[in-house]
Parts: structure tokens; C-alpha cells; sequence
């Protein structure tokens, strides 16, 4: 598997104080490429989602075997997001 990660995402929380949580199931063909993936919990924010989502179908997966055969399968792709404001000084 090579992980992406959301692209553009730390830059935002540098503007924006966020966090939260979001998750793409993302289902994958046999060779391991993705087929479909749905945004199945939101993180609250559109360009977060967007990002987690961008991210998740970009990733390289690893398709799942069973009995020595290479099968479809689904994997969950989560993303966690804390930024906090910067101390007063």
C-alpha cells in the first residue's frame, strides 16, 4: 500500500481551526484498483472531506487474498483532523 495523504490539509488548519473526522470506504476490483468510494462519515467541513476523499482513492491498495487468489475487497480510509489556535502572547 502507498499512502497519500490530504493534500492541502495542514495548510487549512493553519487558517482554519478545525478537527474532526473523516471516513472513505473505498472498494477495490481484484488487482487492488479502486472501483467506488463514498464519503461515510464526514469531518464536517467540505474541503476536508474533499481532501480525505481525493486522498483515499489516490492511494495504492493491496488487494486482499484469499485462497491464494487475489479477491475484491473494501478497505476504510480515515482521516484526523486537530489544529487548535496559536497561544496568545
Amino acid at each position: 500500500m502507498t499512502l497519500v495523504r490530504p493534500r492541502g490539509a495542514a495548510k487549512y488548519l493553519e487558517r482554519n481551526h478545525k478537527s474532526g473526522i473523516a471516513d472513505v470506504k473505498v472498494y477495490l476490483a481484484s488487482d487492488g484498483t479502486v472501483v467506488k468510494a463514498l464519503i461515510i462519515r464526514s469531518a464536517g467541513d467540505t474541503f476536508l472531506d474533499g481532501a480525505t476523499y481525493d486522498a483515499a482513492v489516490a492511494t495504492r491498495y493491496q488487494a486482499e487474498i484469499r485462497n491464494c487468489e487475489s479477491v475484491e475487497g473494501a478497505y476504510i480510509y480515515r482521516a484526523r483532523y486537530n489544529s487548535a489556535p496559536a497561544p496568545a502572547p
